[in-house]
């Protein structure tokens, strides 16, 4: 693992959301921490199930010593700012369809299952880090764009438009 595509704050909160045992790390940073091709600057913490009804209260009391700033609470997604890094709680109704990675205790999405999401998200929601780690993916053969497109119609079923991808 590349702890080294976290930024200094981010390394030192990272650990804490080991404590958050429902939920799995996805997105850029899950990717860099795998194959260190950025730093990231976020934490896409995602469940399957519902979120908990105390998440804000529980995200407060394991970062009691940082500041908290929070942008977005609706029922099933908390945005907020953990000292200055973006942290993202959200429920996410697709199932996790490979083994979960773990890394000091924070569970990963395997980078081909980012993969898939990020070829779900395409036309949806797409930024320029996505590229750039679409380009590392593809280009450092990470993973095989064939594998991508089986792996996203088996988490997404139906919902996954393979035309809107290639």
């Amino acid at each position: 693992m590349y702890e080294e595509a976290l930024t200094d704050r981010g390394k030192e909160l990272f650990p804490l959301l080991s404590r958050f045992k429902d939920f799995y790390l996805v997105g850029g940073t899950a990717l860099a921490l795998q194959i260190g091709h950025r730093k990231s600057v976020d934490f896409d913490m995602f469940i399957t199930d519902g979120l908990p009804d105390r998440l804000l209260q529980n995200v407060k009391r394991v970062f009691s010593d940082s500041s908290i700033v929070v942008t977005y609470n609706v029922p099933g997604q908390l945005n907020l700012f953990i000292d200055g890094i973006k942290a993202t709680f959200f429920h996410f109704e697709y199932p996790v369809v490979e083994p979960l990675l773990n890394l000091d205790g924070v569970s990963l999405v395997s980078k081909q299952e980012i993969a898939a999401m990020k070829a779900f998200s395409i036309g949806k929601r797409l930024s320029y880090k996505d590229y750039v780690d679409w380009y590392f993916l593809l280009s450092e053969q990470h993973v095989l764009l064939q594998d991508v497109i089986a792996l996203a119609n088996k988490k997404f079923g139906g919902d996954f438009n393979e035309r809107l991808f290639v």
